[in-house]
Formats: C-alpha cells, sequence, structure tokens
C-alpha cells in the first residue's frame, strides 16, 4: 500500500513539473558554442533531450520557474535566446500558445522549431487510451470531448486530444525517437552517442510501462480526482 501511495505521489510530481517549474535557468543564460543549443517547454522534453543528448547539448527550457505552458508568454530577451538557439522542442497539439507567434516572429532565423507529437499517429494516439482492447473510439472521443468541455471552463481548452501525452510511457517513448532523431540530424557525427543513450532510456521507459500495467493490475478502485485535465493516458492504460 505505501509503494502504491509513493507511485501515484511520484507521478502527481511529474506533472507538476511538467505544468510549472521547469526547474532549468531562464532563457538568458549564456550558451556553449560548441555544443547542440537547444530550447524546451515542458519539463519531460528537458529530461529526455538531456539523457539522449549528454554531453554533446546544451539544453534550457524557455519556461521560467513557476510558469504555466497554457498562459506562458516568451519576453524578448526570450525570443533573443531562442533565435540563436539550433532547435526549439515542443510537444505541439495545442499545448503550447506561444509557439505560432513565436515561429512567426523568428521566421527567416536559423533555429528549428520541432513538434514533437507530429511523429505520432492518430492510430498510437487511440491505441494508447485503449482500455484493454474494449473502448471503441467514439466512447474514446466522447470522454475526449468531456474533457476538453472541463478544460475550457478551466481556461485552457485543448480540442479533442489530450496534449499531455508524456504521461503515457508508450507515447513518451515516441517523444524520445523524434528528439534522437532530431539531434541526429544536427549532429550525425555523433550518431552512436545518441542511439546508446535513446536505447538507455526507453528501457527506462518500457519499465516503466510494465510497473503502470502491474499497479492496474493490483488498484481495486477505478476512480480518482484531480484538479487538471491531464491524466487521459493514465486513466485509461
Amino acid at each position: 500500500m505505501k509503494k502504491t501511495l509513493l507511485f501515484i505521489l511520484l507521478i502527481f510530481i511529474l506533472l507538476l513539473a511538467a505544468c510549472g517549474d521547469s526547474g532549468a535557468d531562464n532563457a538568458d543564460t549564456p550558451a556553449d558554442g560548441s555544443k547542440i543549443q537547444v530550447f524546451t517547454t515542458v519539463y519531460p522534453i528537458t529530461y529526455f533531450t538531456e539523457r539522449i543528448g549528454g554531453d554533446q547539448v546544451e539544453v534550457k527550457s524557455v519556461y521560467p520557474a513557476g510558469a504555466n505552458e497554457h498562459t506562458f508568454e516568451p519576453t524578448q530577451q526570450d525570443m533573443i535566446a531562442i533565435a540563436e538557439a539550433d532547435v526549439m522542442f515542443y510537444i505541439g497539439l495545442g499545448l503550447e500558445g506561444f509557439i505560432d507567434s513565436a515561429k512567426s516572429t523568428l521566421e527567416g532565423e536559423d533555429v528549428e522549431f520541432a513538434a514533437l507529437a507530429d511523429s505520432i499517429t492518430d492510430e498510437q494516439l487511440d491505441a494508447a487510451l485503449k482500455h484493454d482492447g474494449e473502448e471503441s473510439h467514439e466512447d474514446e472521443q466522447e470522454e475526449h470531448d468531456e474533457q476538453s468541455e472541463e478544460a475550457d471552463h478551466e481556461g485552457h481548452d485543448h480540442g479533442s486530444t489530450d496534449p499531455h501525452i508524456w504521461m503515457s510511457p508508450k507515447l513518451s517513448q515516441q517523444l524520445a525517437t523524434s528528439i534522437k532523431d532530431s539531434l541526429i540530424a544536427e549532429d550525425p557525427d555523433n550518431t552512436e552517442v545518441y542511439e546508446t543513450n535513446y536505447a538507455e532510456l526507453i528501457e527506462e521507459l518500457e519499465q516503466l510501462d510494465e510497473s503502470f500495467s502491474q499497479l492496474q493490475e493490483r488498484v481495486s478502485k477505478d476512480t480518482f480526482f484531480v484538479s487538471h485535465a491531464a491524466f487521459t493516458y493514465l486513466a485509461e492504460p
């Protein structure tokens, strides 16, 4: 029982870190030009990039401490720093509202904006939401619409797709793949480093996915209450 409570507490800590304080310095930190310069949004992307890139990357979240990804707007200083980076990793799916304006403002700059969710197909999103293969797409869509309505009341409508895809260990593997491929494209000379680090991260995410499945089998109640509509991929394992 204690292990279960600790595990659930860890999940909430990860969500809070992703939706607020990234734990990283703000965008005005000086960059080391010898490394791939990467900016990120939510903390899981920051962490995955650090794990895969290792010593070959300099990673910073554009979010300052306490920022909310739903309402965050970069300062002029942030925009200058992003423009000098090699790549900007973000989730997509409408999660980061400032991205479109940032891309428009920095059009013509060398920085690449990489929406990591673009590599995830609708079929993979559906598979991550299926419960023992019994739930139909119509049922899933109805639940998504209900969550979207709740989110709209909270002031940040995500649409019909829950963009908090890092909450699924399976979808997190897809995010890691996108990050790895982007780093290799930027720095093919260190492909072996990125592939090795990526393989280690994937193994850990697979173990986490297995632990989720085991936890599901032990839990006797299937209802929990949260303050933020971000747990779709845990509620429907």
